[in-house]
């Protein structure tokens, strides 16, 4: 199963990669720009459009895909958002009308799909959905020390800030702070102790449980954003060091994202996710 959506991935860039050659090898300006449109058609038509193929593994899931969000089991305050003018968004894309239904359900994932398919909001409203379904609001806390009921790693500050903004459009009482590098330290532990949603990169994550400004004992929602990246860049350890932070007693739901699944990202599954996850791949060519 890991090996199809591998081969599926690669498939896909040796593609992009063909096109690419093709452009630079080319002189004239009107072949660069066919083929510059070439490659857009091809990230669209494989990551937009709803016959995208999608692998959902094992089978017997027992899930159907949502055709839209105004007829699934999300509230109506975040449905409203999702249509308003500033996201006009009304139908899923492929990752999110696959996901959705296991996340829902409180299954734990490991998710593949291409950079701009849609995974922030395919991990995002069911944490939102949870939250409010709960009523959880911002917690009273007398101590210095954050408890957040959810956790989202990203590999970058960049990363962190976009999947911030992307939750920050929902305006419904929840609240999300960052804990990245390249921002003020002491503005961001202050915002600790009032946040629901916790967005950080390893390294700032493990600066705050540390100086025990953090508490993850209360986290029961828990994302790796792109984990390939994340291993990439050395963090491994500091990624070890967040999972013995979790209560061992939790009833954590769990997701991973990943581009490709190599042995370090295999072990990231098995430190992570349940050992009944569902394995979701998007965007087979």
């Amino acid at each position: 199963m890991m090996f199809q959506s591998t081969l599926a991935f690669s498939r896909y860039t040796r593609q992009l990669q063909s096109l690419q050659v093709i452009t630079s090898l080319a002189t004239p300006s009107s072949l660069i720009c066919h083929q510059r449109h070439a490659i857009g058609r091809l990230c669209r038509s494989s990551f937009s459009s709803t016959k995208v193929p999608v692998e959902v593994s094992p089978s017997d899931h027992g899930t159907l895909p949502i055709k839209d969000f105004a007829s699934s089991i999300l509230d109506k305050r975040i449905t409203d958002t999702l249509k308003s003018p500033n996201m006009n968004i009304t139908a899923p894309t492929p990752i999110q009308a696959h996901s959705l239904p296991l996340l829902f359900e409180r299954h734990d994932i490991m998710a593949s799909s291409a950079t701009g398919s849609g995974k922030t909001l395919m991990f995002g409203l069911p944490l939102l959905n949870k939250l409010l379904t709960i009523g959880k609001s911002i917690p009273p806390n007398k101590s210095n020390t954050g408890s957040p009921s959810a956790l989202i790693i990203s590999p970058t500050r960049e990363l962190a800030v976009q999947t911030a903004n992307v939750l920050n459009n929902f305006d419904c009482g929840i609240s999300n702070s960052l804990a990245t590098g390249g921002s003020d330290t002491r503005q961001q532990r202050q915002s600790l102790s009032n946040c629901n949603i916790l967005v950080g990169t390893p390294g700032r994550i493990c600066q705050f449980l540390d100086e025990r400004k953090l508490s993850l004992q209360s986290i029961d929602y828990l994302v790796i954003d792109e984990a390939d990246r994340l291993l990439d860049m050395g963090f491994e350890n500091d990624l070890t060091r967040i999972a013995r932070s979790f209560s061992r007693n939790s009833n954590r739901q769990s997701v991973l994202c990943s581009a490709t699944f190599p042995l370090g990202v295999q072990r990231l599954a098995a430190d992570f996710l349940n050992q009944n996850y569902y394995f979701v791949s998007a965007g087979k060519v």
